[in-house]
């Protein structure tokens, strides 16, 4: 694609983007008004719901180059009574504004333990809190941004668009959860969201994952890892996280020539590296360098989609490469992979592979999980896009066709493991397509159909998965919305199959 035509790309894919959410939301506001929304109680994994959502703003991270991180304090829970997915929408929506309000600095999101005053006393509560640094919020429109349809003044909208609706409908989510989402914000200077939840605690089935951590982490004891990071938000918490795992951590916070004759002369055991506060890739490559020559392991901390390292992390065996943003299962993991402490059966690795981590130097998704994908669409543009995101996941072996008729030809061949389905085409469309399918009895194998769509109301993913689809997923598609919806079903799949053999 032409600059030109990646423009068009982009702005169409935000406008649907803007769509879907408009409709989303109206849809849940009118919900919490009329009194309908229903809250669960079942257990969440809080570290893991975090990771989660913050994976899914890494790469719009990485395009405004603003650190995302977070932070869980001890002694907060890994399991509580909650509901996932509506805790899940008030983070998505606080994150998203956090970052279309900052241009520089970091989003962080922090999980401390706290206790609430009542009447009888205080109970438990876990305080989940979003801070930036971004424009901030003058004290008068503090409690304006509540309001439905409303921001802070009419030249954010202007600047920043937006319907107004995410903070009126967080705070009502935070009401029915028990806590309320309260501000704290300084004009120019960013601010912080926050709610309490109650600590219902959910008894632990097992070792929690950061005692397991700990316990692969030990036979690294005492290593010392020199880091050099310019942000000192993220250079404190790779600082604790060290100390946490009884290794003994340097921050340095400037990279210069005396730093670069510092670690030739001390040679710590690891180097964490954020090429952020190097500057010219000459200077990382001069680092790193230096370092494999003096046989001392170095990690990159890279953004999603930079590829300016790669010739370095593919001549220089001692060179690894970590992706923000940085979670505890991806950093122990390069700390073990660089220090050689590395056991195949290790709890750690078995603890990554369960929750998907992205391990050093991983492979694409298609390394993980192979398939031939067919993508049945009858917009060209759809289908350009789609291949894009496919060929983001390392996915080669893709075709098209551009009405159902023609994809339940190319499926009844034989060669195709996954089908992404429009619904509304003409000649035949993708309901009418996956029935066909469906009923071949002659395929070696049945595929994986997921639904692809822009009707996002009700009813709509009932009836796809009424004739035969898999999943279903709104466009305008994401990257990551495409990847968890390619490796859930895979391995369901996969399940299946073991299951009745």
């Amino acid at each position: 694609l032409t600059d030109e035509q990646r423009e068009l790309t982009q702005i169409m894919r935000s406008s649907g983007q803007s769509l879907v959410h408009l409709i989303n939301d109206v849809l849940d506001f009118s919900k919490l008004e009329s009194d309908k929304m229903e809250i669960e109680k079942a257990p969440v994994d809080l570290i893991e719901l975090i990771e989660e959502t913050i994976e899914m703003f890494s790469y719009q991270a990485a395009e405004k180059a603003i650190e995302l991180l977070y932070y869980v304090e001890v002694g907060v829970p890994s399991l509580i009574f909650g509901d996932r997915e509506r805790l899940k929408q008030v983070l998505v929506n606080l994150i998203g504004n956090a970052l279309k309000f900052t241009e520089q600095g970091e989003v962080v999101v922090t999980v401390k333990r706290s206790a609430q005053q009542k009447d009888n006393g205080s109970e438990p509560v876990v305080r989940l809190a979003v801070r930036d640094t971004g424009i901030g919020i003058a004290p008068e429109n503090a409690d304006k941004i509540f309001e439905a349809f409303t921001q802070a003044d009419a030249s954010t909208t202007r600047q920043f668009g937006g319907t107004g609706l995410g903070l009126a409908i967080s705070r009502k989510l935070c009401d029915l959860m028990g806590g309320q989402l309260k501000l704290k914000s300084h004009l120019g200077e960013g601010s912080e969201f926050y709610f309490d939840l109650r600590c219902r605690e959910v008894p632990q089935q097992g070792k929690p994952r950061n005692e397991m951590i700990v316990e692969d982490l030990d036979r690294v004891r005492g290593k010392t890892v020199a880091i050099l990071t310019s942000n000192q938000t993220l250079g404190s918490l790779l600082v604790l996280k060290c100390r946490q795992w009884n290794l003994v951590p340097h921050l340095a916070a400037t990279y210069s020539p005396d730093l670069l004759r510092e670690l030739a002369r001390s040679q710590p055991d690891l180097l964490i590296i954020d090429p952020l506060a190097i500057g010219e890739q000459h200077n990382a490559i001069a680092v790193a360098e230096l370092l494999n020559r003096l046989e001392v392991p170095t990690v990159f901390l890279s953004s999603i989609g930079s590829q300016t390292l790669q010739p370095v992390l593919e001549r220089l065996p001692r060179v690894g490469q970590l992706f923000k943003p940085v979670s505890d299962l991806k950093l122990a993991e390069a700390i073990l992979s660089s220090l050689g402490g590395v056991d195949q059966h290790s709890r750690l690795n078995q603890a990554i592979a369960e929750k998907g981590g992205t391990r050093l130097k991983s492979g694409t998704l298609a390394d993980l999980h192979p398939a031939r994908i067919l993508v049945v669409e009858d917009v060209a543009m759809n289908r350009k896009i789609s291949g894009l995101v496919l060929s983001k996941l390392g996915y080669k072996d893709v075709s098209f066709a551009e009405n159902g008729q023609i994809g339940v030809e190319m499926v009844a061949k034989g060669d195709v493991d996954l089908v992404f389905m429009d619904l509304h085409m003409p000649v035949m469309g993708g309901l009418e397509a996956t029935e066909q399918i469906r009923k071949n009895f002659g395929l070696p194998r049945q595929p994986v159909v997921i639904a692809m769509t822009g009707h996002a109301i009700a009813g709509v993913k009932d009836s796809c998965l009424e004739a035969g689809m898999d999943d279903f997923i709104t466009k305008p598609i994401t990257i990551e919305r495409v990847e968890e919806s390619i490796r859930e079903c895979l391995e369901s799949s996969v399940n299946k199959t073991e299951l009745s053999s």
